[in-house]
């Protein structure tokens, strides 16, 4: 069949085989999310129109598209958008994948009564954008060193109408004097030369973002040391880390002088998220 009359539903087989043989495991969703994006149609209008023909510049638009999905390249980025809690992002290389695991520090800090909340390396603003959109009375700040990262984060605000006072700085530099009920982070935590990092395209996002010297405790350690003072009393300090480092993280919690300190499981049964309760003496 020549190119000028593929239809739909024979341009989506195409994806989903190609994908399949690059051994991507969501290989007939983000087929269908990059056919999508070519053609601007509905998840319902794939189906209800699956015989119509695509112009030439769509078919080569979307075989581009699958070749680079094929050879790792995150759907989120060929997308330029990812759903997160219930808000819509913008996200490129310059942020971090929001992902599903991340929400369970959302929850965790919702079931915390706050008015005023702190996200530290705020990437594209998801996780201080779902509790302001959750809290909208509570005050909302977050910080990320990356002036391009903080772009993206502005967008997505603007775009979700949630109002969040973004500042540019290394964790709690640009804080001096400010307290909060709540921080909350997903810092690097990802150890130098961890074989993860070339897996599920974890090389496409900003590795700044995920790599962090001491065995991927040294943010984490910053972040937890320097929390305190700028914690109202009886506030919490809440951190992502990985599935295997929350037992460090806890003791270096009580190191710091919090209490109240557990560990929060993901979807997987993980404990995904150290949260500690600071009480000045």
């Amino acid at each position: 069949m020549a190119d000028c009359n593929r239809s739909l539903a024979s341009l989506l087989q195409e994806g989903i085989k190609a994908l399949r043989q690059s051994g991507i495991e969501s290989a007939r969703l983000d087929a269908a999310l990059l056919l999508r994006k070519v053609t601007g149609f509905s998840a319902t209008q794939l189906i209800t129109h699956d015989q119509d023909l695509l112009l030439a510049e769509q078919i080569a638009a979307y075989r581009a598209l699958i070749e680079r999905r094929a050879n790792g390249e995150p759907a989120a980025y060929l997308l330029g958008h990812r759903e997160f809690w219930t808000i819509d992002l913008k996200v490129n290389p310059a942020v971090l994948i929001p992902r599903p695991d991340t929400e369970v520090l959302v929850e965790a800090a919702l079931a915390h009564q706050f008015a005023s909340v702190l996200d530290l390396g705020t990437g594209s603003g998801a996780i201080i954008l779902a509790l302001k959109k959750e809290c909208p009375q509570a005050v909302a700040v977050a910080v990320d060193l990356s002036g391009k990262a903080l772009e993206v984060a502005r967008e997505n605000a603007a775009h979700n109408q949630l109002e969040v006072e973004f500042m540019q700085g290394s964790w709690f530099e640009p804080l001096a004097g400010r307290r909060f009920d709540l921080i909350v982070s997903n810092p690097p935590y990802i150890a130098p030369g961890d074989p993860h990092l070339c897996l599920n395209g974890l090389n496409y996002e900003p590795q700044g973002a995920l790599v962090a010297k001491e065995d991927g405790y040294a943010c984490l350690r910053q972040i937890i040391n320097e929390a305190p003072p700028h914690l109202n009393p009886g506030g919490h300090l809440l951190l992502e880390h990985g599935n295997e480092q929350h037992q460090k993280t806890a003791l270096m919690m009580q190191s710091a002088g919090f209490t109240d300190i557990v560990g929060i499981k993901d979807y997987a049964g993980w404990v995904r998220v150290t949260q500690g309760r600071f009480e000045p003496k």
